[in-house]
Formats: C-alpha cells, structure tokens, sequence
C-alpha cells in the first residue's frame, strides 16, 4: 500500500507588529510648553505622569491658570490653595507671563495677597483676578506691588470687595488695557484707580450699582472706552465725567442712562449708547438723559 503524501501546509507570516511612535513628546520643548499654556494648570501639571520625559514640562509654562470652580453648594476645603503654593513654590523664580486666578472660594485674603505678589515679582504681563466674599465686613486691598509693576500690560479685576489704594505717583507705567467688573463698587475707591494710569488705551467698566455712583475718569491716552452697568431701579443716577483728549469710541449700555460729561471730545469718532429694561419705561425720562449724553459730548 503505498503511502500517501501530506498535503503541504504554508504557514502563514505573522503581520509585522505597528510601530507606535510617540509624535508629540518628540517635540521641542518649547513646543510643547505652547500647548500647555492654553490648558488650566491642574491639567498641564497631570501630564507629569505621562513619562519621565513630561515629568517637569509644566514648569515651564509661561501661564498660569487657576481657578477653583466655586461651589457654594460644595464644602470647601484647602485642597485649591495649597495646589497654588505647590505650583508656584516648584516653579521658584521662573517668569510668569500670563496668570489667572479666580478663587472666589478662598476665605484667606492673605493667602491671596501672597499669589498676586508672587506673580507681579515673576513679571506678570497679563493678570486677571476674580475674588469675592460672602461676608459683608471682608475687604481686599490690592498690594502695592500690583500698582508699581513695570510689566503689567493686561489688568482685569472681577470683584465685589476690593479697595483700591494706589500709591501717588509711579503707578501703572505699562498698563494698556483694564477691565474692572463689580457689584456695588465702591466708587471713591474705584476712581482712584481710574485716575493712575497714565498710558492706558482700553477701558471696560461694568457691574451692579447700588447707589448713586460719581466717577471722574482722567486717562490722557485712552482711546477706548466701555461701561456697562445695571442699576438695582431707575432711580440710580450715576455720573461720569470723562477727560480723555484721545477718546475715539465710547460704548454705553446701561438700564437707566448716567449722566455722563466728556471732556474735550475732539477725538471721539463713535458713540454707542444701548438702554435696556424690565421695567416700566415710564419710570425714567430716558429722553432727558439721551440729550445730556449728546450735550455732554459735544
């Protein structure tokens, strides 16, 4: 019986296995420093874990972003700040270029006056706080340093218990652009820091009056300005007087219209006034207002 032949059986090649290459820690660091900044820096911070060529990327970073989500419903806790000393004590004296602290849950005002002094002695060119209290006795004093920083290009402050107490002279030599939003300002306060800037271009003012608010602005090169407030009634009258040779664009939006007073308006090229409200428009003479606005301007 003659044998009988295997059938032959080629045994198939396994597929080369994929290479997976790991583009983006390829990169340079400045690069990847880039990309960091745009994230919030308890994100940029857990890329440490990623590999040991990440583990200190972070704390390069040129911006700084905290924010502490704020819960009123939510028991706080000392987790945020002590992520903001650790942050800010590894980074030791590496600069700071843009830095944003919102910690409206933060009780501690000192803790806070640390952070800001921190960030102006790292050369902060851009700065945007947001604090509030929930006691109606906490007051927050801005610290000298922020007042007296050469670097600082970009100001906003979010707020409804800071006081301004600039020093007299040498305030803001850089200070372009300035953004306050408050409720209830105190507006003697407020003025004061209206009044220090002496070459800022951009300036936008909004928040909830209470009473009857009487602001003087004087900003010799100011080209911009925005006020944007919303009074508890129509019987708040505000008042502003506004002496910016440079003014070319003025952009009102109120619910009961301010006096405003515009000194040597030569410049001014664009006004833009929007009246808005829930209420009766029988409460305010807003015809008496808009021809004190035009008279004020012209």
């Amino acid at each position: 019986m003659g044998s009988q032949s295997k059938p032959l059986i080629l045994a198939k090649k396994p597929k080369p296995q994929a290479v997976v290459t790991d583009r983006i820690s390829e990169l340079p660091d400045a690069v990847l420093c880039h990309i960091l900044s745009f994230l919030p820096t308890k994100l940029a911070v857990r890329t440490s874990i990623l590999s040991t060529r990440w583990k200190n990327i972070w704390a390069s970073v040129h911006n700084l972003d905290f924010d502490d989500e704020y819960d009123p419903w939510i028991e706080r806790d000392d987790s945020f700040s002590m992520f903001v000393d650790r942050v800010l004590s590894f980074r030791g004296s590496a600069d700071i270029h843009k830095f944003r602290l919102h910690c409206s849950g933060v009780e501690d005002f000192s803790r806070i006056d640390g952070w800001i002094r921190t960030a102006i002695d790292r050369n902060a060119v851009e700065f945007d706080l947001r604090v509030y209290s929930y006691s109606d006795f906490q007051i927050f004093e801005l610290p000298q340093s922020l007042f007296m920083s050469k670097t600082l290009v970009v100001l906003k402050l979010n707020s409804d218990c800071l006081r301004y107490v600039p020093p007299k002279s040498g305030c803001f030599p850089s200070l372009k652009f300035l953004h306050v939003t408050g409720d209830y300002p105190d507006d003697e306060s407020i003025e004061k820091l209206f009044y220090c800037c002496p070459v800022l271009e951009d300036l936008t003012i909004d928040g909830v009056v209470r009473h009857d608010a009487d602001v003087y602005i004087s900003a010799p090169e100011l080209k911009t300005l925005r006020i944007s407030l919303s009074g508890e009634d129509f019987s708040t009258q505000n008042s502003f007087s506004i002496n910016a040779p440079k003014l070319e664009k003025l952009d009102v939006m109120e619910n009961s219209l301010s006096n405003y007073i515009v000194k040597n308006p030569k410049s001014l090229v664009k006004a833009i006034v929007n009246l808005y409200s829930h209420y009766s428009c029988l409460q305010c003479d807003f015809s008496k207002f808009s021809s004190a606005l035009l008279a004020g301007i012209s």
